[in-house]
């Protein structure tokens, strides 16, 4: 019994779709406008065009109009998805992350919805529905509006900040598909397709280079280890790059070495540190603070505060609440701040079939239940069976770069002393951070136990 896999990497989500398939069969299909090759050989069939964004200037005034245009028509356009993502990630950020087990865990909920997104353009019936339900749609159309509507806002490259979201579809050489659902992907996803034998040297390295190249190679390791088997079908795959610089930039003269209090034990490590004045936000478990970045969007870093733990905090309804209020949050207040923040670079690997199950979308994980009658006209031996997701996230005195492919408070209590004239903010235990694009939707969200 031949399965689809589905493989599904923060930054790059990959799913595989395999079943049983003829050797001797070399019928295709036309996708896009162009035809596939009979040939073995592994190759692009059609590119998506990305738009040429404007130029951030503030010197020449005619640029910085122009820029100023785009930047009104995308923000026109967080509405359109910004509440299902803020839904999507307050379900999927506590399930995912206090899975980790004072490991370092990092996702991200936007590649990881956009491409659930792309998997549900594949399917029919019960199948279709219960990812909708968790994508917070309740149709086909709806999400495709969303889908575009989040690419085309979260689309930048204005010579500041780079955020990147790339879709792609990978079809076997002998194997017929309806053309109807990959012309969808193409036209509301802006996923490119390539063609090519399955499980064969060349297409692998040719799956290795695209996600490299989206990824701008900071998850080669992860990359590098995808594949196509002899049996799949079908593949998709979504990355996302992200890098912005901090617009209040952390001097690298005034960072030292401290004690970071990791799970294993005290270890020593570089910090950041900054003094300037900023909100401070507080629950009745942690503190929290947001930097802005270049981008428009920025990094909560969220403390728990002493004796409290990452699971207490993220198992707790307060936490969604906060999350999903984000800088409307009620407990806030604006004071001088003295920040020490670790430098960290962290990444991680995530097999979410079990979390994904836990959600509410079983069906296409078995072959009894699956239906992906919108792609192939006999699926009966088809099922998702692996989806694996990774990210990685960068951060230092300049900023934060980011990708995926679908990658403690110092004895004082969260609430603010009234006489304090300047808040001392030092993370040096295991905290939360969440990176934010301009409509505050989140990026990528990571439990940091060891940075």
């Amino acid at each position: 019994m031949k399965r689809i896999i589905a493989v599904l990497l923060l930054i790059s989500l990959l799913v595989c779709c395999v079943g049983c398939t003829s050797k001797t069969s070399t019928q295709t299909t036309q996708t896009n406008k162009h035809t596939q090759s009979e040939s073995s050989d592994a190759k692009a069939i059609s590119l998506a065009a990305y738009p040429k964004r404007a130029q951030f200037s503030f010197d020449d005034h005619v640029a910085y109009e122009r820029w100023h245009k785009e930047w009104q028509k995308r923000k026109e356009l967080f509405p359109v998805y910004q509440q299902a993502v803020s839904s999507f990630s307050a379900k999927t950020i506590p399930q995912i992350l206090l899975e980790s087990d004072d490991e370092n865990c990092v996702y991200s909920p936007m590649n990881l919805w956009l491409a659930l997104a792309m998997v549900s353009e594949t399917c029919a019936g019960q199948s279709r529905q219960q990812i909708l339900d968790l994508l917070g749609s309740d149709s086909a159309e709806n999400v495709r509006e969303m889908a575009k509507a989040m690419w085309e806002a979260n689309y930048l490259d204005d010579g500041v900040s780079t955020s990147v979201l790339a879709n792609s579809v990978w079809l076997s050489d002998r194997k017929q598909y309806k053309k109807e659902v990959l012309k969808t992907l193409a036209d509301d996803y802006y996923a490119s397709s390539f063609t090519g034998e399955m499980g064969s040297p060349e297409y692998n390295d040719l799956l290795h280079d695209w996600l490299n190249e989206q990824t701008k190679g900071l998850l080669q390791e992860q990359a590098d280890s995808m594949q196509f088997y002899e049996e799949t079908v079908l593949a998709l795959a979504s990355a996302v790059y992200f890098r912005s610089a901090w617009s209040h930039e952390f001097y690298e003269s005034a960072s030292n070495e401290q004690v970071f209090h990791a799970p294993s034990g005290d270890r020593e490590m570089e910090f950041m540190h900054d003094e300037s004045y900023m909100t401070y936000y507080w629950g009745d478990e942690f503190g929290a603070l947001w930097l802005r970045m270049e981008s428009g969007g920025g990094m909560w870093i969220l403390l728990p505060d002493e004796g409290i733990t990452l699971e207490s905090v993220l198992s707790s309804d307060e936490y969604l609440r906060f999350q999903q209020a984000g800088r409307n949050w009620e407990r806030q207040y604006g004071i001088l701040t003295q920040l020490a923040l670790p430098k960290f670079d962290v990444s991680g690997r995530l097999d979410l079939i079990r979390e994904l199950e836990k959600l509410g979308i079983t069906d296409i994980f078995h072959v009894d239940s699956a239906d992906f009658s919108p792609v192939f006209d006999n699926f009966d031996d088809m099922a998702v069976s692996q989806i694996t997701h990774a990210a990685r996230v960068k951060v230092d005195e300049k900023g934060c770069e980011a990708a995926a492919f679908t990658l403690e408070a110092k004895c004082e209590e969260a609430e603010p002393d009234p006489n304090q004239n300047i808040k001392i903010f030092t993370v040096d235990r295991p905290f939360l951070f969440l990176v934010t694009e301009e409509s505050g939707s989140i990026l990528f969200a990571g439990a940091v136990y060891e940075p």
